[in-house]
């Protein structure tokens, strides 16, 4: 219920998760809640769901207190209150009617949406009365589950003035509110609309609580507005991560704020990357630092591309079939230059002469494996593979098909390995007539190239290229 402020949590529990694709995570509960019997007269309702999945929390919280024997007792309205909710529609209601009470009509769902409503058309001298009257001890609003957005909406309204009466209100309770679940809320809106004196508040009172807000669910999200609000004023969080960011950018939370100072903190985004390229290879296996890792590849330098690339490509294949790693491993070859992508290309096509095994192929014969046929059949390798041939050019397409040709019947076997075959044939890239192939290596010696190129162009000629259209297929998207 109330104006929802969605808060973004990366989904990495189940299945392999695509890109930097984050689910929206509900925390508060979906449904409406239930009534509550309190054995008192009357029935309290339920918030009802909004679409964070906030809604809903007050029977939740109810219900809670009446399991804990009653520790939150109920409170019974107000005889204003009542007449409000019962005749709302029929009267109209202005900001001065509820003077005296505009807390407990804070607390109430319906009149939490009233006062917000009417804060855009009343006049100054009643909102700051209003104002006044809430901010005379708001500490128990801001962690209300109604009271919370009509100090929000208050904070978008306010004069300058009205801000610093704010700002001193809050005093001594900053770090507190911010490790709470609507208290974050506020915090971040005080951040966003705060003048200069009021911010100053705000930032003391979070210097030398930095580590502990960027690993807790809510208060991260209040270092991440400092960082894109006040980046000029951030140096002291990015001091909280010298010689701890392998750490904080394996962390759930921490990974978030690293991003956003690399997105929004130009003047500390060398030093911090520095020390994440030192444990790249780690990061891009870990469940949170892949994030981290994807987000350099995809916004970072090109000087910073080609550092990541340089530590990371000889790890293609074993990245590829990894759960988590997989995902950079996409995001690294969109960045590839196109000499980059020749290299990984051609080495994921070598056979593999060096593991006892060896596959049927269509023409009766057996092959040693190239790591290519193993990314086909790969649950997470797969969607690798589909992005290479998505991106890489028209010779590189026939190259590939050229290498994957032979190994079509034993990739029917496999679950992914027969999706695969399927794909490039609706995309009319198999099945390919070539002549015999040519071992493609990533790095030919000089003096046999010649005699290699002759064969691998003639090879190439013969295979039909897919046209625009029929590429439309991006990777499948599927959630971790």
């Amino acid at each position: 219920g109330g104006n929802t402020l969605a808060h973004e949590y990366y989904n990495s529990n189940n299945g392999r998760g695509g890109g930097m694709r984050g689910g929206s995570m509900d925390r508060s509960g979906r449904g409406g809640g239930n009534s509550i019997d309190m054995g008192l007269a009357g029935m309290q309702r339920g918030g009802r769901g909004g679409r964070g999945g906030r809604g809903g929390a007050v029977g939740g919280n109810m219900a809670a207190a009446a399991a804990a024997g009653g520790s939150a007792p109920y409170v019974p309205r107000s005889e204003i209150l009542e007449r409000f909710r019962n005749s709302m529609v029929a009267e109209e209601w202005k900001l001065e009617d509820i003077e005296g009470h505009a807390m407990e009509f804070a607390r109430d769902q319906d009149g939490s949406r009233f006062i917000q409503r009417m804060l855009d058309h009343s006049p100054p001298a009643v909102v700051d009365r209003l104002f006044r009257e809430i901010f005379a001890n708001p500490v128990d609003l801001i962690t209300d589950v109604f009271g919370n957005y009509v100090l929000q909406k208050l904070l978008e309204v306010g004069t300058h003035d009205q801000l610093l009466l704010v700002a001193e209100s809050l005093r001594g309770q900053v770090v507190t509110l911010t490790l709470q679940t609507y208290g974050c809320r506020v915090i971040q809106k005080c951040i966003e609309v705060m003048p200069p004196r009021g911010l100053d508040v705000i930032i003391a009172e979070l210097q030398g609580n930095v580590a502990k807000c960027i690993q807790d669910q809510n208060g991260n999200h209040v270092v991440q507005k400092c960082v894109e609000i006040v980046p000029d004023r951030c140096g002291f969080i990015v001091s909280a991560f010298t010689g701890r960011v392998k750490e904080l950018a394996t962390h759930a939370y921490g990974c978030r704020v690293i991003q956003c100072i690399l997105q929004h903190c130009p003047a500390h985004e060398q030093e911090i990357f520095n020390e994440l390229l030192q444990d790249i290879v780690t990061l891009a296996e870990d469940q949170y630092g892949n994030y981290v890792v994807q987000h350099v590849l995809q916004h970072g330098s090109v000087a910073q591309a080609e550092a990541v690339y340089g530590k990371l490509r000889d790890h293609f294949y074993r990245f590829s079939v990894h759960k988590f790693a997989s995902n950079v491993m996409e995001r690294m070859f969109c960045r590839c230059s196109e000499a980059q992508r020749e290299y990984i290309i051609g080495t994921i096509t070598q056979e593999l002469r060096d593991i006892n095994q060896k596959e049927e192929c269509a023409d009766g014969t057996c092959r040693y494996p190239t790591q290519l046929f193993f990314m086909m059949k790969d649950q997470y390798a797969n969607y690798v593979v589909q992005k290479v041939i998505d991106l890489c050019s028209d010779n590189h397409k026939r190259l590939l098909m050229i290498s994957t040709q032979p190994y079509v019947p034993a990739l029917r076997k496999f679950t992914f390995g027969k999706h695969m075959v399927a794909r490039l044939e609706r995309m009319k890239l198999l099945p390919v007539v070539v002549s015999p192939s040519p071992s493609l290596q990533p790095q030919r010696d000089p003096s046999t190239e010649l005699s290699a190129a002759e064969p691998a162009a003639a090879a190439a000629a013969a295979v039909p290229v897919a046209s625009e259209g029929a590429a439309e297929e991006s990777s499948a998207e599927h959630q971790k």
